[in-house]
Formats: structure tokens, sequence, C-alpha cells
């Protein structure tokens, strides 16, 4: 883990590079950009505190987009990913705010991500598609967060992989484990979210509009499985219900509070939850993918 300082326009990583490092800005801003050139478009402008890089370090994936440096001064904490598992021993809080840094881009992109497929639902359901100007420039936007978001297929890299070979989430030691009865409410739409939660053994059902004319099931979870980890991370309301499905379904509750200590005592529980939030992104980048594709079709 090193410090160092940047002059304005310096070049941090180039998009189609490889890179096993993720960075911190600690002084000073950082843009993102699709491709680098002169004139090209700032994607995002990555200020004090945010983390960047990350998926480079956490899957075996090319850099999605260019990092040039905004200002004079600006400082940045470099992670490399042999580092990782000392710097997170050592400044715990990083813990947290990476997962945190994860979930925000995870809702952000499901939010474009939904937006996407509602214009192109849109676009499709026209007898005769016609594309306005206003339509075109929105896709426009879509297609270029898609180019920056998708750059290669993102997988859990080889050296995660190792860290988790073999291992059952109930391995290791945990936080207290409980088991409910079929049927049982672990939290409801709408409620606040303190906590995520592990199954280690049953299964749980995800909803929406629970116990009304409007029921949906989302999904069904079994053993070795998170949920609710986004609402802990960025504090945002439980966007759904979840429904103990089987009787003695055993889970394990953690709290933001609770993961420097779960780091000392089993790390790769804490890996596993790093290795959860990238495949969420990564399939959620598959699917954005998808959509912008067929927009890209029918914008001509």
């Amino acid at each position: 883990m090193s410090q160092k300082t940047y002059g304005k326009g310096e070049v941090i990583f180039q998009k189609g590079g490889y890179g096993d490092s993720l960075f911190q800005i600690l002084k000073g801003s950082v843009d993102i950009v699709l491709d680098g050139g002169k004139d090209n478009a700032v994607l995002t402008e990555m200020t004090e505190g945010k983390f960047f890089g990350e998926m480079g370090a956490l899957t075996a994936c090319p850099r999605s987009a260019t990092a040039i440096v905004h200002e004079d001064g600006t400082v940045l904490r470099e992670i490399a990913w042999e580092e990782m598992d000392a710097c997170f021993g050592t400044n715990p809080e990083i813990i947290l705010e990476l997962m945190k840094h994860l979930s925000q881009r995870l809702r952000s992109l499901t939010k474009e991500y939904e937006d996407a497929s509602s214009t192109l639902d849109q676009i499709k359901g026209k007898e005769k598609p016609e594309v306005s100007e206003g339509l075109r420039t929105k896709i426009a936007r879509f297609l270029t967060l898609h180019r920056s978001e998708g750059a290669g297929k993102a997988q859990i890299s080889i050296e995660t992989r190792k860290k988790l070979t073999g291992m059952e989430h109930a391995q290791g030691k945990t936080n207290p484990v409980k088991a409910y009865p079929a049927g049982a409410i672990i939290f409801r739409e709408g409620e606040d979210s303190p906590a995520m939660y592990d199954i280690h053994w049953g299964r749980i059902g995800i909803f929406t509009g629970y116990g009304t004319a409007n029921e949906r099931r989302l999904t069904e979870l079994a053993a070795n499985n998170f949920f609710g980890e986004l609402g802990m991370l960025d504090g945002e309301p439980r966007s759904a219900t979840a429904v103990v499905l089987e009787d003695q379904t055993s889970i394990e509750e953690i709290r933001p509070e609770d993961l420097a200590e779960l780091f000392k005592i089993n790390p790769n529980k804490v890996w596993m939850i790093f290795a959860h939030l990238s495949k969420r992104l990564t399939q959620m980048t598959e699917a954005f993918d998808e959509v912008c594709t067929e927009l890209d079709k029918l914008q001509g």
C-alpha cells in the first residue's frame, strides 16, 4: 500500500489495460473518461474519499475506462491485490468503505438498466418504431455508460477463488446463528436496513407486495447465499420482503460494525461478501449490455 501525489493530466491507468490495484483519493480528484482522448467526455469525476479501479483488482477483467488526474496535488492511496489482507487488517474501516462503494455502483447501474429496459419496451411497443430526438439522446447516454461498464467479461479472479475454494458459509468463526420456522419474516419491504444476512441452511424467499394481491416472488435463496446487503450498505429502505420458506432455516446476521472483527476471526467470510457484490455487479453489467445492444440496433 502506497501514497503518491499526482499532477493534473497524469494518467493513472488506460482503458483496456490490466491492473491488480485499486485506488482511493485522499486529496483532490480524478476524472474517469471513456478513452482518454483530449476531447473525450468525462463519465464521472471522483472526489476525495472515493475508490476507483476496484473491479480490476477484484475481478479478472481489463480496465473499463481511463483514469486521469483532474487537479494538481491530488493524493492517491494505491492498494495492490496482494496487500489487501494486510490493508484490511491495519485499516479495517476500508472494508466497509469499499463495500459501500460497490453497493452504490450496483444501485446506480441497476437504475440505468431499468431505465434502459423501459426505453426499449417503449420503442418495441410501437407498431412502427420511431426514435425521437429525445430518445436518441437518452439512448446515446446509455450506450456511453455501457461502453465504460462493459469492457470485457468480468469474472471473479483466480486469486479470489483461491481464497474461497471449498469454503462453506458456515465454516470458520461466525456471528451467532439463529434458526427460524417457515413463514417467519426476516424483514419487510419499506423497513430500515440495519443488517445483512447469510444463509447457513434452509431457504429464503424474496418477495415484493408480500401478503397483498400484487405479491410476487423475485427469487428463492438457499444455503451459502447472502441477502439484504445493499440496504445495509447504503441505508436505503428494504426494497422487498424476506420470508423463511423451510423450517429451521439457519441465518447469520451481519451488521456494519461486525465487519472489522469478522475479518480478524474469519477473513474468508469478508472475501465471500466482496465476491458476492462483484458477482452481482458483473451480472447487472451483462444484463445492461444486452439491453444496450438491442437499443443500438433499433437506433440504426
